[in-house]
């Protein structure tokens, strides 16, 4: 007996079409997976990377572009340890472009590896960062009361 993947809605009694206009849609094939905030001091960028460990990533940052990408196919040696008895993909592979929103110091930015996301950090610079000018009365000019 084949084993074979269930498809509830390929053997579904009810019309597909009104509610599932595109097949790629039922399967939940996604790009998004890009986050970008600031904190006090400092932009981050989370990006999604399932099943993908550390040392599968990449991250880079050149003219401004903050690039995160990575791959990961499942080596020869990995494929004589293991019996598969099914398997959809042997390759994984992201590649994520942003701007930053601020200027920021490219020789302090970091970036971690967690439960699936990674966390890059990036200290804004110094003179992006907002500054206080203080008011003053205008020289030469009389007061009027």
């Amino acid at each position: 007996m084949a084993l074979t993947k269930w498809n509830p809605y390929q053997s579904s009694p009810w019309p597909l079409w009104p509610f599932y206009p595109k097949d790629d849609w039922v399967r939940g094939d996604s790009a998004d997976g890009l986050d970008v905030y600031e904190t006090d001091g400092e932009v981050v960028v989370e990006a999604a990377i399932p099943g993908l460990r550390d040392r599968d990533v990449n991250v880079s940052f050149e003219d401004g572009i903050l690039r995160v990408w990575g791959e990961r196919d499942i080596s020869d040696g990995d494929r004589k340890k293991r019996k598969n008895v099914y398997r959809e993909s042997t390759y994984t592979s992201f590649d994520y472009m942003t701007t930053l929103p601020r200027t920021v110091d490219p020789d302090k930015i970091s970036a971690d590896v967690e439960d699936g996301i990674v966390y890059v950090t990036a200290p804004i610079a110094r003179e992006s960062r907002p500054k206080r000018i203080e008011a003053k009365k205008r020289a030469g000019k009389k007061d009027n009361k």
